[in-house]
């Protein structure tokens, strides 16, 4: 991005730029990845007047519309259709001449209405694909324990989960699973509430080196003892949801009453220097913390800061006090994005705007990146899918733990499209959608939900349109086809897996179809040479039978007279 922007400096000369962001964390990753000036959108809206009370947004600016050139929104698949149509009020569209989308739409779709992100993207691969800039390369490297380097081995799992994933991404999976380590990946498994707390402890043990109730090494892993506030966000804790035993509300009340319990002690104490704890969660001295809320907040006049704190910001409870003659209790807060700043709370303000942030929800950490990410994965929640398990598997930059509920039985579930949250949502910005309960409409085909999704002539889910074609050929010939059905090595070991993409049976025998996709990419083309010569070591090789797409069209050409032809050759006219 910053390369983008200096580039168009250099073409165009200066020119007013205007560079949003749906989160106060991603404001500020964007401000220090372009090293200029970055706004949240709602920073936006409530300058030119857009804001009203309780940050309820006006349909009119109050103080006219910003005029730029270009304009960037970064983490384009989290806001809403609401927010991103209110942006788009603020702004003189009439004067700026490009708008440039960044963002992962195979992460959450946004919390209010709609998929803006995702409509977009498809209509431009339709109508403009030559818009589109995809990165196709992981530039995030690691270093082994033979002191190599290699790419991240996370982001290669976590590629198994978008709708193109690599020849690779099971590979990974399965010597995951084997080992219960791999480059900057760690998984461990928990079948109870108990185990679950003691695999965390463990992690803080091996990890930060903070043994039993250490409240001293506890700090120090968060930057407290040496009030570099930044370090706040050096490990987090993520879960799929608030409730539940496994759920951020449960695990912020142990973590604080493990590590807290003696400021907890001194503030309930009426005698003490201490202001009472503060919220339902109790809030005290040194709690590591989270804003939910867009909030605009006072500061001394000479002081550095926005002096607005934004939905999503994390830091440390660094100061609190106990109000004298007749004034209020207070804490102050330091947040990693605005580390030479304090903001002041009553304790009426904590109630409205501030939680516990040991554990965030994967919904609440989009946005956001940590030093060491550990994620824990139920085998069932309700707010569970394949972009929920994406997005918390990216949320890492050195190391990802993985604290998997029994088995690996969850990473395999959600790999699945039919587990898509945003392929299940009936909006659709550039085409007439009818939802699911219209069915006495009669309305069929791309209309339907269904259509947003890759789905074969028998209903089965698949990541690409190129599947659907090569899964109806065999399906037309007679054959068996499962998807992603997995494939175990030949020693019998369950955790030694690959998955096919197409397994297929005729007459009592079994094959192995691959379709590949970017042969034409180097790293693709070798994680497909691995996962083939998988298929040699296991003996399965001369059940393998391959198809590629070729160049051309939106995401290649696959020719359904050579998936049929082939199919004939080497399973029907089989000896």
């Amino acid at each position: 991005m910053k390369v983008f922007l200096r580039h168009l400096r250099k073409v165009e000369g200066p020119s007013a730029t205007l560079l949003a962001a749906p989160t106060g964390k991603a404001r500020v990753r964007l401000q220090a990845a372009t090293g200029l000036s970055a706004n949240t959108i709602h920073q936006i809206l409530n300058d030119v007047g857009m804001l009203g009370p309780n940050y309820r947004i006006l349909e009119k600016p109050e103080k006219g519309k910003r005029i730029c050139k270009n304009i960037v929104i970064d983490e384009s698949s989290m806001p809403s259709v609401e927010l991103l149509a209110a942006l788009f009020r603020a702004i003189d569209v009439n004067a700026f001449r490009r708008l440039i989308f960044v963002g992962d739409p195979y992460q959450l779709p946004p919390i209010g209405p709609g998929r803006p992100f995702v409509d977009a993207l498809r209509w431009l691969r339709e109508k403009h694909p030559e818009c589109i800039a995809e990165l196709k390369t992981c530039m995030r490297v690691t270093q082994t324990a033979s002191g190599q380097t290699s790419f991240s081995k996370g982001l290669e799992l976590a590629a198994g989960y978008r709708d193109e994933g690599s020849p690779g991404d099971d590979a990974i999976l399965s010597e995951l699973v084997q080992k219960g380590e791999t480059s900057d990946v760690q998984i461990k498994f928990w079948s109870d509430h108990n185990e679950l707390l003691g695999v965390i402890n463990k992690v803080l043990q091996d990890e930060f080196g903070i043994h039993g109730d250490d409240a001293a090494a506890f700090d120090r892993s968060l930057g407290i003892d040496e009030k570099d506030w930044r370090k706040c966000e050096n490990w987090q804790i993520l879960s799929p949801t608030r409730i539940q035993p496994f759920g951020t509300d449960e695990l912020n009340r142990i973590i604080q009453h493990r590590f807290r319990a003696r400021l907890l002690e001194l503030a309930r104490d009426p005698h003490s220097r201490w202001p009472r704890p503060m919220g339902e969660q109790e809030i005290v001295y040194h709690d590591k913390v989270m804003q939910r809320v867009n909030q605009q907040k006072w500061l001394p006049k000479d002081a550095k800061g926005l002096r607005f704190v934004a939905n999503g910001e994390i830091g440390i409870v660094a100061g609190a006090w106990k109000g004298k003659s007749g004034k209020p209790d207070n804490i102050q807060v330091v947040f990693s994005t605005q580390p030479d700043s304090e903001y002041r709370y009553s304790r009426s303000d904590v109630k409205e705007a501030i939680e516990l942030a040991y554990g965030l929800t994967v919904h609440k950490a989009q946005g956001s990146d940590f030093n060491t990410a550990i994620l824990i994965l139920p085998r069932k929640a309700q707010t569970l899918s394949r972009e929920l398990l994406y997005t918390g598997l990216t949320r890492f930059i050195g190391k990802l733990i993985l604290i998997v509920e029994k088995d690996s039985q969850p990473l395999l579930d959600y790999r699945r499209p039919e587990s898509s949250d945003t392929m299940r949502r009936t909006t659709r910005m550039f085409k007439l959608l009818i939802g699911q309960d219209a069915g006495d409409v009669g309305i069929v085909g791309p209309y339907r939900p269904e259509g947003l999704i890759h789905r074969t002539s028998d209903g089965t889910a698949v990541r690409s349109k190129s599947e659907v074609i090569v899964y109806d050929v065999l399906l037309s010939l007679g054959l068996s086809v499962q998807y992603e059905h997995p494939l175990i090595a030949k020693s019998g070991d369950a955790n030694d897996f690959r998955l096919p993409d197409f397994t297929i049976s005729y007459q009592g025998r079994t094959w192995f179809w691959e379709h590949l996709g970017m042969l034409d990419t180097a790293s693709y083309k070798a994680e497909w040479q691995d996962k083939e010569r998988w298929y040699e070591v296991n003996g399965y090789s001369e059940r393998l039978i391959t198809s590629r797409d070729y160049p051309g069209g939106i995401g290649g050409i696959v020719y359904a007279d050579e998936i049929r032809n082939t199919a004939r050759t080497r399973i029907l006219s089989a000896d």
